[in-house]
């Protein structure tokens, strides 16, 4: 029998001085013990709160069960005594739907492939967002010409919507003219898969080209640009709207006409655009780079 099975009929002293025991190693199994006993118990009433979910409840839903059951633990040690049971909920993977079926989308004809051989054939766009004064949004619309990462044509709205992107073909057509068979790349954002895109797109029998879900690295030309310019703004959130329209107004046209890209042998866009267009005894469409 052990020492406390003994208890009740000799006194401790003389059990432990008999089995050798000293008190502090008694007392010590006792608790250990009693917290093995109390251990247990929280670890069935564990496991009935996780297969009672259907295998569905993570640590920290058994957490909030044990706590309605009068059962107060710490949701990590929930997590270590269903790690140590084998207790793994079984996660859902959640399916991502497109509304309206496939209409609009459009295939991954750039495929990454960020050159081009003459202005005016692959053209990459995108919208991107900037905070100014008052919590305020500003939207900035690029279109870029791979053929020199000139921003060909770009406008600025207080909104994300399609007349921003309207007013960017619209100058781009103005400026460039809109040669057929032209690929515009963009990604799959609601701006590019709308009516009025789409028929723009087909009255001038536009190639459309769009980036895997998700997949910045598809459009990472223009991504890089933008992070580039908001590099070169700085901070906009203590500037008035039209103070930074016209901050965001001057940073397109220095990129355009004065930074220089290695990529372009230290050129700039607009220089890059110059010689191009004197080596094929051309000369650009407008005088304006902006």
């Amino acid at each position: 029998m052990t020492v406390s099975g003994l208890r009740r009929e000799y006194p401790l002293e003389l059990l432990l001085r008999v089995s050798g025991m000293s008190r502090s190693t008694y007392y010590h199994r006792v608790r250990s013990l009693r917290g093995r006993t109390v251990l247990s118990e929280a670890d069935a009433l564990i496991s009935s709160i996780f297969h009672g979910s259907g295998r569905e409840y993570g640590c920290r839903k058994v957490a909030a069960a044990l706590e309605h059951r009068g059962v107060s633990m710490n949701f990590k040690t929930v997590n270590r005594r269903m790690r140590s049971m084998g207790l793994v909920c079984a996660y859902r993977r959640k399916r991502y739907r497109r509304s309206g079926g496939n209409e609009g989308y459009a295939p991954n004809l750039l495929d990454q492939k960020f050159s081009a051989s003459a202005p005016l054939e692959k053209l990459v766009t995108d919208v991107t967002e900037m905070r100014v004064l008052g919590g305020r949004r500003l939207y900035l619309s690029s279109i870029m010409d791979l053929h020199n990462n000139m921003v060909l044509a770009h406008s600025v709205s207080s909104s994300n919507s399609w007349p921003m992107v309207r007013d960017m073909l619209e100058s781009l057509e103005r400026r460039w003219g809109v040669p057929e068979g032209m690929m515009i790349h963009s990604d799959q954002g609601v701006l590019y898969r709308c009516g009025e895109y789409l028929k723009f797109a087909r009255s001038h029998r536009i190639v459309r080209s769009m980036s895997g879900r998700g997949c910045c690295y598809d459009n990472a030309v223009i991504e890089s640009h933008f992070g580039n310019l908001k590099g070169h703004l700085g901070r906009l959130d203590a500037v008035p709207a039209d103070k930074a329209a016209e901050m965001i107004e001057e940073a397109v046209r220095y990129f355009n006409e004065e930074r220089i890209l290695l990529k372009l042998g230290g050129l700039s866009p607009a220089e890059y655009l110059r010689q191009y267009m004197e080596s094929k005894n051309k000369s650009p469409k407008t005088a304006s780079f902006t």
